[in-house]
């Protein structure tokens, strides 16, 4: 008997956000507010993913 494999291309954007962006919009606010970024403040996110916590 084979067994199945199961692979997903991480480098597909809508792959990432099914299984790792969607947790980005939930934990964007708290990470904000530890990393004590102030509306305004300029950022440099370096292969962050989607980006969504940039945005934020």
């Amino acid at each position: 008997m084979e067994t199945a494999e199961l692979r997903y291309n991480w480098a597909d954007p809508d792959v990432y956000e099914t299984f790792i962006g969607r947790w980005s919009e939930h934990l964007a606010s708290p990470f904000l507010t530890r990393a004590n970024v102030a509306p305004g403040s300029r950022v440099l996110d370096v292969a962050c993913g989607t980006g969504v916590l940039s945005k934020a």
